[in-house]
Order: structure tokens, then C-alpha cells, then sequence
């Protein structure tokens, strides 16, 4: 990520949207519900919610990105989601034969 990037994940407030990253998941929309600042924490963190699953998480800025900085993500080319547990609750079961 570029550091006009960066300096805008660092900026963000609540509300903001932002693109988040968690391992096993593709990139994914979420609006920035809280800031803890550099005082509070070894590396500062953004908390989170994920648009379409609510879904909250607390994240280190390496691990999110702005909206308008990913164009492939907006054209809907979406990585695969590589967690085993995610995959396990998406993967039809033997009844489901």
C-alpha cells in the first residue's frame, strides 16, 4: 500500500469505509466503528464491521485499505476464501446428496 494509503487508513474515523483483510477471507467492505490510537495498543487498530455479515473485528493497518485504492475489488473480481472452518460451513453435507 502507498503511503497516501496508509496515511488515510491512519486517519480514518468512525464511519469511514474501508476495504479489511483477515486471513483465510478475501478482501472484504467494512465502516470503521472505533479507533484505539498508539497508546493504547503495540501497533494502533481499527474495530470494524463487515458490510453484508455484521460481523466485527479489530484490525492492525496493514490489514485494511482504503475504499477507492482497490478498483478490482469494486469490479468484483473478490479472492477465494481460503479458511478451513468457513469452507466447512459452505461445503454440502453427505444428507444434502
Amino acid at each position: 500500500m502507498g503511503r497516501d494509503a496508509q496515511r488515510h487508513v491512519e486517519q480514518s474515523q468512525r464511519g469511514d469505509l474501508l476495504w479489511a483483510k483477515i486471513y483465510g477471507f478475501p478482501w472484504w467492505p467494512s465502516i470503521v466503528r472505533g479507533v484505539r490510537h498508539l497508546g493504547d495498543a503495540e501497533k494502533p487498530r481499527l474495530r470494524v464491521r463487515f458490510c453484508h455479515t455484521d460481523d466485527d473485528a479489530e484490525l492492525t493497518f496493514d490489514n485494511l485499505a482504503p475504499f477507492d485504492s482497490r478498483p478490482e475489488l469494486l469490479a468484483g473480481k473478490v479472492g477465494k476464501i481460503k479458511s478451513k472452518t468457513c469452507l466447512l460451513y459452505t461445503s454440502p453435507s453427505p444428507r444434502d446428496s
